[in-house]
C-alpha cells in the first residue's frame, strides 16, 4: 500500500472512531506524508478530547483552534453530515500530484 492510501485509511479509520462525539472541538496538524495539513474537525459529533485522542495518536499536533487557512482550499470529507471534516493544506512537494488530485483521489471534494 503506498503512502497516500496509507494516510487516507488511518485518517478515514480515526474519522469514524470519532463518531457519535460537539462542534469546535478543534483541530490536528499533521507533517507526514507529499503534503503538510491540518484537520478541521467541523461535524457536531466531535468532542475536544476524542479530537485530542486521535490527533495524539496520528502522532499530530492538537490546537483548540480552526486551521489556518493555508491556499484558501481544503479538502472537505462526509460534507452535510455529523462527522465532517476537512483537510486544509499548507505546504507540500508531490511534484505532479496537486492538492485537488491528492483530495479526490481519497475521495473528498476540493472545495
Amino acid at each position: 500500500m503506498n503512502m497516500k492510501a496509507k494516510i487516507v485509511v488511518v485518517f478515514g479509520l480515526l474519522a469514524a472512531a470519532l463518531q457519535g462525539c460537539a462542534a469546535g472541538a478543534g483541530s490536528c496538524t499533521s507533517g507526514s506524508g507529499a503534503f503538510h495539513y491540518c484537520i478541521e474537525y467541523t461535524g457536531t459529533s466531535y468532542t475536544v478530547d476524542s479530537v485530542k485522542t486521535t490527533c495524539t495518536a496520528a502522532t499530530g499536533t492538537y490546537s483548540s483552534s480552526a486551521c489556518a487557512t493555508g491556499s484558501g482550499k481544503a479538502c472537505v470529507f462526509q460534507k452535510g453530515t455529523s462527522t465532517e471534516y476537512k483537510w486544509v493544506f499548507s505546504t507540500g512537494d508531490a511534484g505532479s500530484i496537486t492538492p485537488e488530485s491528492f483530495c479526490t483521489s481519497a475521495g473528498g471534494t476540493y472545495e
